[in-house]
């Protein structure tokens, strides 16, 4: 059963993280074809950002898992990856999350409405509970490093720091195909038509 929701919780953040990325785009191609204050910019940066943690984040775990089950990484370097991804992208999210919720509580003090009150209640929320995650797995996790360092296991650095860059690279790729998919139907543009 916890298998099933964590899978279940692992798909939702890769959706979630996808929809981040596009709406980010649209927002930016829509600025762009109609103009805007410059402040509004700072909403695209912002879903970018937390739309390509989210996509480092579930690619680590995915590579992970695919990696230890085809035999190509060990136990050791699997634990590795997984927890400096918690650290490294948990970090960014919730650090970028704290700037969305500031960001969304300014839209809403600007332009009320039930929706923008909505979405900055829940980006409030959403923040408190990834800084509270956030700080409650943080020990166990860099204990979880430094034991792995220390262990007779000795994991390979290399292979980490290999996985590392395939992770951020489809992270990348995900986000900036999203984004760019955003941007065209925001600038009136689609897929077919990219220039």
């Amino acid at each position: 059963m916890a298998d099933l929701l964590s899978i279940i919780i692992l798909v939702i953040d890769l959706i979630l993280s996808i929809w981040n990325s596009y709406s980010a785009g649209l927002s930016y191609g829509m600025l762009k074809r109609n103009g805007g204050p410059a402040w509004a910019y700072t909403s695209s940066v912002l879903g970018l950002a937390m739309g390509l943690a989210g996509a480092v984040y579930v690619t680590a775990i995915v590579v992970g898992f695919v990696g230890y089950l085809l035999g190509l990484l060990d136990f050791g370097t699997v634990d590795l990856l997984f927890a400096y991804n918690s650290l490294v992208t948990g970090a960014l999210i919730v650090v970028l999350g704290i700037g969305v919720t500031i960001q969304s509580i300014y839209i809403t003090v600007r332009h009320p409405s039930l929706w923008n009150v909505a979405g900055a209640i829940y980006n409030t929320f959403a923040s408190i509970w990834n800084v509270f995650v956030y700080m409650k797995d943080f020990g166990p996790l860099e204990s979880l490093i430094n034991q792995e360092r220390r262990s007779e296991r000795s994991s390979d650095v290399g292979t980490l720091i290999v996985v590392a860059i395939i992770v951020i690279l489809l992270g990348v790729l995900l986000s900036y195909v999203a984004f760019n998919a955003g941007r065209n139907h925001g600038q009136g543009r689609y897929m077919r038509s990219n220039s």
